[in-house]
């Protein structure tokens, strides 16, 4: 994935183990920001490589539109294991006065309401 000559950026990790294991609870959150335009082609360009990386072990389900920030996406993607068990990321993006923030974390559908709220959380904080 390009950068597109984001001016600054962040990555954090909230974990609900410290150091986080294998069992931990992350939530990660990008945050770049950009002059121009190129904050809404970055999100572009992130939320289309999901449906590209689609294999027998990987399945994108596209969610309803968040309605965050001028662009945005929601995306579930289900990982098989080897021995078939399923795990679910969840994935949120949004672009809201040249930021761009993506947010994941590993979750269960009941769980995708609160991550959702996180996600609008950090949206009404950008000015």
């Amino acid at each position: 994935m390009r950068i597109y000559h984001a001016v600054g950026g962040y990555r954090v990790l909230y974990a609900d183990e410290i150091p986080p294991t294998a069992k931990a609870r992350v939530l990660e959150q990008d945050i770049l920001k950009f002059n121009g335009a190129n904050a809404s082609v970055m999100l572009e360009e992130t939320n289309a490589s999901f449906h590209a990386l689609k294999s027998k072990t990987y399945t994108p389900l596209y969610l309803p539109d968040p309605g965050i920030g001028e662009k945005n996406f929601a995306v579930k993607n289900t990982i098989t294991d080897p021995s078939g068990v399923e795990i679910n990321y969840y994935v949120a993006g949004f672009v809201k006065s040249g930021i761009y923030e993506i947010f994941s974390l590993q979750a269960t559908p009941s769980e995708y309401p609160a991550f959702l709220r996180a996600v609008e959380l950090a949206a009404g904080k950008i000015a």
